[in-house]
């Protein structure tokens, strides 16, 4: 079964994408904040992450940086979703960037794309 790290500070949001993981299977494990999502992801070993990219104390593009320097090594793949559609990120685990608000079905295309394809850069 893989593991799906979710960080997003919008509890519907972080509510519905949990609901769909564990519907579909996966073991979840969910955030509210940045520093939570980094202090469990060693713990937890996502194979995936879904990620907010803005959210207080930092977004996708800070735990992903975070979590490189904490590891010493690249994170497993994210999914960043942003509410802004001009969102420009720049981080090799990112393989794809949704726009809120997202449909079910693409999320679930994005994840299981994304697990899929493993540690492979996009």
């Amino acid at each position: 079964m893989a593991r799906v790290l979710v960080a997003d500070d919008e509890s519907a949001i972080r509510d519905v994408i949990t609901s769909t993981c564990e519907l579909d299977g996966y073991e979840v494990q969910s955030h509210a904040v940045s520093a939570d999502a980094i202090a469990g992801y060693a713990a937890f070993a996502p194979d995936l992450m879904i990620l907010d990219v803005n959210m207080p104390g930092g977004g996708a593009e800070a735990i992903l940086a975070a979590l490189e320097e904490q590891l010493g090594h690249l994170p497993c793949p994210a999914i960043v979703v942003s509410g802004y559609a001009d969102e420009f990120l720049h981080h090799a685990c990112i393989r794809e960037i949704i726009q809120k608000p997202f449909g079910i079905d693409a999320l679930r295309i994005a994840m299981k794309t994304a697990l899929s394809a493993g540690g492979q850069s996009a």
